[in-house]
């Protein structure tokens, strides 16, 4: 992950305390171990703590005015949601999705070829190797 800034000098030292507080957890040196598990401890300021709904909470934080902005490739690439697993993701995307007026688009990937239609030269490797 690379985490740039345009940030005013004033920021930049909590730009690079946050960053280097990400490498941290990262790398394992923020977690004690726990049965297999971490507990890491989150600073104060890094917590929404007055929200009515988690998800709504998350995306209106971190994408304020995605309605206005959702075609904005600038404003959508600067910022970044993590969760540790597929489902919370999901929820998320729905949930900004339900926000966006238009219509849901899918695209689909793949993780392995499939070679059910290739042809089985294996005879002939025994032959001529």
């Amino acid at each position: 992950m690379r985490l740039q800034s345009h940030a005013s000098n004033s920021n930049l030292k909590e730009l690079i305390q946050f960053a280097e507080w990400l490498l941290s957890i990262g790398n394992g040196n923020l977690s004690e171990s726990n049965n297999d598990c971490a507990e890491i401890h989150i600073p104060d300021e890094f917590l929404i703590t007055n929200f009515i709904g988690s998800i709504h909470a998350i995306v209106q934080s971190t994408y304020p005015n995605i309605v206005e902005n959702f075609k904005n490739e600038k404003f959508l690439e600067s910022k970044a949601i993590l969760a540790s697993n597929i489902e919370t993701i999901d929820e998320i995307n729905n949930y900004i999705i339900s926000l966006v007026l238009g219509h849901e688009k899918e695209y689909l990937s793949f993780d392995s070829v499939d070679r059910s239609d290739i042809v089985d030269n294996s005879p002939i490797q025994t032959i001529t190797p």
